[in-house]
């Protein structure tokens, strides 16, 4: 799937519909996601942009939503677990 296409599957089925592969090519394009595609990503409604600092992952703002780049969403899902583990009091080895 190359880039353009791997835009539109994204954009047309939503970002957690999306493959392994195919999230990985879509990481590759150098393309940003939003606060709604990387909650979508991760399942739930766990990240909001003040959050995002807490974790000091780079973002932006466009209009009202806040960016990341997309090649980041791993090193973000990282330190949010690491994040949630500190706050429940455990520590990242006892995961």
């Amino acid at each position: 799937m190359d880039e353009e296409n791997t835009q539109s599957a994204s954009t047309k089925k939503g970002i957690n519909s999306l493959s392994d592969d195919e999230f990985q090519r879509f990481i590759s394009t150098g393309k940003t996601m939003n606060i709604k595609q990387i909650n979508a990503r991760l399942g739930g409604p766990f990240v909001t942009a003040g959050l995002i600092e807490t974790l000091r992952i780079e973002s932006r703002k466009e209009r009202a939503a806040t960016h990341i780049a997309a090649d980041h969403f791993h090193k973000l899902a990282a330190r949010l677990a690491a994040h949630i583990l500190t706050q429940s009091g455990r520590s990242t080895e006892e995961a």
